[in-house]
């Protein structure tokens, strides 16, 4: 999905998984971009990320995922 899409689709959090070894980084317009449009970010290495996520779904949240697999 877009960025255009998730914001768009109003989610109270977005998890982000930054990759299996945690170096692809968000940017500083996304995370300005959430905090205008008040969702949370959650940014953590991918296993990590993909563990939130689940989390929050299954406590169900209004979340959308991003998991970026590699580095």
């Amino acid at each position: 999905a877009d960025v255009t899409d998730i914001l768009a689709a109003s989610p109270e959090v977005l998890v982000v998984g930054t990759g299996y070894a945690g170096f692809m980084e968000v940017s500083k317009p996304l995370r300005s971009a959430l905090k205008d449009h008040n969702i949370q970010l959650i940014a953590e290495k991918t296993p990590e990320a993909l563990r939130a996520f689940n989390q929050l779904h299954s406590e169900r949240k209004r979340v959308a995922g991003a998991f970026h697999l590699t580095c």
